[in-house]
């Protein structure tokens, strides 16, 4: 994430703001914010074309800006000097290294340019090829092992699709379809638009919601929640986690009876949404829940199939799935404790605030230079800069007002030209009026999801899913973008452990080689590169790894 551009004059008063973004919203856009020296101002030209005249998410006044802008880039402070870290984080990130720069080439290999192609759609995707129903994804609570999908049929084949897409492109849109959900997700919008209202009407308002810092108590120092604002960027945050729980059905649930708003840090939240506040987070909390669900469902189709297609052909297949659900299971913090007792609980110390956030996030235009007259190319400007999430997932609900896009690389066969920046609420849009037969529903956003792999699952999945390169831009005269992404991140106290994850591929567990499915020669095998960061990273917190990779 790039940060907002901090003047002179401000920057003693943002300096701690500055540091505690610096390992909240990781990774940044690395071309420019650990570069002291790089532009601060330059223009892309990028194509932002609706993909139909019916899916024009920004409405008639920016349309036409839309089909060829000059858009001016979020400019970053100077990197402060690092800190030293301790010896054994040294140690991890020197084989890592790597990684971080191959990552930070990905971002910089961002053209300026990206031309108009197939309604702004690389030549191998179509609006249709993007889109997932989550009934067709999502499992009951007997899970078949691999063997038996076989026979499975369509439902089987979406969940190949979703998994081929993810590895193609890094990133889906999946379409909600049970009421209940639908339902959920428009609850969900209207708790980011009271609160963001509230703070924009409400006299004092800003002042009386917590500011970003460490939770108390919490066993990590990446664990925040709170509220930063720029103005002179036209951005606003609030970063929201809940509580962990126990496991329904457990000993332990059965213990608590806890009131969603109870879950829900920072407090104090409720009564800035105003008189109905507690029931808005109680919806919102369910919302983050469903959320949290999907997230967990999506990285454990991802991370079998991705197994599958590295270990397939010379392992047992009901290991290969036993590895992924255990991958997923100690890794992925989706809100619920580990531990089924209170003795269990108490014994292993599990930290108690869920370390994957749900935040609240506004983004308006602001012209690049507020005290001259702006130039006529200013017509948009990239407010978060192009970067790739620590995380396993980032779940973005769709907005009605356009404004995310994510950079898709061509093969050698797409035209020849290195990618474009496609905008994935477009291709909701566009799966809309086509499925429902209308344009004029305003909550057709609810039923929406944008699913980005992050560079967790990316090092997993030993670099068979990309993490998704995106950024959001803002537009002049059109309205401010809400957004409520879910970051879906690590347990804290999770340790990577080879032997345990990976030993199921050769009878000696770590030290495998692996097909490296494309990386060298067809046919010839050599150990994966990706392999070689997991080593480094054996025996270590999934902790460590997040801050090596900031």
């Amino acid at each position: 994430m790039k940060l907002p551009r901090i003047s002179s004059a401000a920057v003693h008063n943002q300096f701690v703001h500055l540091a505690i973004l610096c390992l909240l919203f990781a990774p940044f856009s690395r071309s420019h914010y650990f570069q002291p020296h790089c532009p601060t101002s330059f223009a892309f030209v990028s194509s932002l074309s609706s993909l139909s005249p019916k899916s024009n998410l920004l409405g008639a006044e920016t349309s036409e800006a839309l089909s060829s802008i000059a858009v001016s880039p979020s400019s970053s402070p100077p990197s402060s000097s690092s800190v030293s870290k301790q010896q054994q984080r040294q140690s991890i990130s020197s084989p890592l290294q790597k990684y971080v720069s191959a990552t930070r080439a990905r971002v910089d290999a961002t053209p300026v340019t990206a031309p108009p192609r197939h309604g702004g759609l690389p030549h191998s995707m179509t609006p249709s090829q993007a889109v997932f129903n989550l009934s067709h994804l999502r499992r009951g609570d007997e899970r078949e092992d691999l063997r038996e999908r076989k026979n499975e049929g369509r439902m089987i084949k979406e969940r190949r699709r979703l998994y081929d897409h993810f590895a193609r492109w890094g990133f889906a849109v999946v379409r909600l379809d049970d009421e209940g959900d639908i339902l959920r997700m428009n609850h969900l919008w209207k708790y980011v638009v009271t609160f963001f209202e509230r703070t924009s009407h409400q006299d004092g308002c800003v002042e009386n919601i917590p500011k970003l810092s460490c939770v108390p108590g919490s066993r990590s120092p990446l664990i925040k929640t709170g509220y930063v604002g720029y103005p002179e960027r036209g951005m606003e945050f609030l970063e929201t986690r809940l509580r962990l729980e126990s496991v329904p059905h457990s000993p332990l649930h059965e213990k608590e009876k806890t009131d969603p708003v109870d879950l829900f840090l920072p407090k104090g939240i409720a009564a800035i949404l105003g008189d109905n506040g507690d029931n808005i987070l109680r919806r919102a909390v369910e919302a983050q829940k469903m959320l949290v669900s999907i997230g967990r469902e999506v990285v454990l189709e991802v991370m079998m199939h991705a197994l599958h297609d590295i270990f397939g052909k010379t392992t047992d297949l009901l290991d290969v799935e036993a590895a992924a659900k255990k991958i997923v299971k100690d890794f992925v913090d989706d809100g619920q404790m580990l531990a089924t007792t209170v003795e269990d609980a108490e014994n292993d110390g599990e930290e108690a605030v869920c370390m994957s956030p749900h935040r609240l996030c506004r983004y308006s235009f602001v012209p690049k230079n507020q005290n001259q007259s702006d130039s006529d190319s200013d017509t948009a400007r990239e407010s978060f800069g192009a970067h790739t999430d620590t995380s396993f997932l980032t779940l973005v609900p769709a907005s009605k007002v356009a404004g995310l896009e994510i950079w898709c690389e061509n093969n050698a066969g797409d035209g020849g030209d290195k990618g474009m920046w496609i905008k994935p609420e477009a291709l909701a849009k566009e799966n809309y009026c086509q499925n429902f037969n209308g344009n004029n529903d305003p909550s057709w956003h609810d039923r929406y999801l944008v699913v980005m792999a992050g560079e967790i699952t990316e090092l997993l999945t030993l670099g068979q899913v990309p993490s998704a390169v995106h950024r959001v831009l803002t537009v002049r005269g059109a309205k401010s973008r809400y957004s409520a992404p879910m970051l879906m991140r690590s347990r804290v106290g999770a340790k990577m452990d080879l032997h345990k994850y990976y030993g199921f591929c050769t009878s000696s567990g770590v030290g495998l080689t692996i097909e490296t499915s494309g990386q060298q020669e067809k046919g010839k095998n050599d150990e994966n590169i990706y392999y070689k960061y997991l080593k480094s990273i054996d025996g270590i917190e999934m902790e460590e790894l997040h801050m090596i990779l900031q």
